[in-house]
């Protein structure tokens, strides 16, 4: 990544654009984890049974995100390369 002006390490420009999308994304998993908690709190109630079952539907529910973002992000990100490399040519 080059600077437009030299010995200048970031731009304050470049960061507020990130944190536009950044600072959203950080809220909505933050009440997600909450929610997460508050769940998982109901679920102890009914045992050990219960417990254990939720366990592994949230594993692999985990599982299965991850492996559909890994699908999707590899293509998306060799796109947006491509396309940001032709607009700056």
């Amino acid at each position: 990544m080059e600077f437009k002006e030299p010995g200048r390490l970031f731009s304050f420009f470049r960061i507020s654009k990130i944190a536009v999308i950044a600072v959203p994304s950080i809220l909505q998993q933050s009440f997600i984890s909450v929610g997460n908690l508050f769940i998982q709190n109901l679920v102890n109630g009914f045992g050990s049974s219960v417990i254990a079952g939720y366990s592994a539907a949230v594993k692999l529910n985990t599982f299965g995100v991850n492996f559909v973002y890994g699908f999707i992000q590899f293509p998306l990100s060799s796109f947006y390369r491509s396309e940001h490399r032709r607009r700056e040519a």
